[in-house]
């Protein structure tokens, strides 16, 4: 059985979120990254309020006997050096997002408690997910965890409108394989997050599903999913490509969108 106080998921991909580093209870590891993200045309052309940006982020992951609290915060444009879709100086936005997972006893469950903020000159959003989760296997041939529970959100759209209660149902996964090409130490790291939306919230939604709420189905789903090839260069460096993939969610459109981030990493 996989035992959460010998090791976390420390995240240190652009979005993807999770690497891993074995590390005693009681262990604090951190990262500060730089990186850019970039959309394809067709992304661009059915979000028109996304562009390419680069960002800076800092990681903290804490690995306690209890359980472990891994969070990032990240700044997109951070000195306005990216133009919109329009031409003129993109946004600066403030993202941060957390989880807690607390082991309960010795079994292979524990509660989940995520929370992501998001904030810039136009919206502010918050939503917290709380579930239970299962976790397993083992730094060396794979690590896994499955998330299930209910969201609440809370924020404002562009528009005026306000949104504050229970949202619907939210869902999270996430999978670490860690392996070797001629003699360079490289990760696989794959993650999905969703959320079923329920009626109040695709009516007064302010982030992504706002643009196309008309034509939301009745069971439609915001979802993200990532794919991330991370490279530890040395013990404190390290690089990684991440490719994304969002609908509803975020902010993009109902379509099927494409993103592609770049960052490297130093660890301390």
């Amino acid at each position: 059985m996989f035992d959460y106080k010998k090791s976390v998921f420390l995240s240190v991909s652009c979005l993807a979120l999770f690497s891993s580093i074995p590390a005693e209870a009681g262990t604090s590891l951190n990262s500060i990254g730089i990186g850019h993200a970039s959309h394809t045309s067709d992304t661009l052309d059915s979000s028109k309020n996304k562009f390419d940006y680069s960002f800076v982020k800092w990681t903290n992951v804490n690995i306690n006997d209890w359980g472990n609290v891994t969070q990032f915060l990240e700044f997109d444009n951070p000195f306005k050096t990216d133009k919109n879709q329009q031409g003129i100086d993109g946004v600066t936005t403030l993202k941060h997002w957390a989880r807690l997972n607390y082991n309960i006893s010795d079994t292979k469950f524990h509660l989940w408690l995520q929370n992501y903020y998001n904030a810039n000159e136009v919206i502010v959003e918050d939503n917290f997910y709380y579930g239970v989760g299962v976790h397993g296997g083992n730094p060396k041939s794979g690590l896994w965890q499955v998330n299930a529970g209910l969201h609440h959100v809370m924020g404002k759209n562009p528009w005026g409108q306000s949104l504050n209660g229970y949202a619907g149902g939210a869902f999270s996964a996430q999978y670490f394989k860690p392996f070797v090409y001629k003699n360079q130490k490289l990760q696989f790291i794959a993650y999905t997050e969703a959320f079923l939306p329920n009626d109040r919230y695709k009516e007064q939604s302010f982030a992504g599903s706002a643009l196309t709420w008309d034509g939301l189905e009745k069971d439609s789903i915001g979802y993200l999913a990532t794919a991330t090839l991370n490279w530890r260069m040395s013990q404190n460096i390290s690089t990684s490509l991440t490719y994304k993939n969002q609908s509803d969610y975020g902010g993009y459109s109902a379509d099927t969108n494409h993103i592609f981030m770049y960052g490297i990493n130093f660890h301390f």
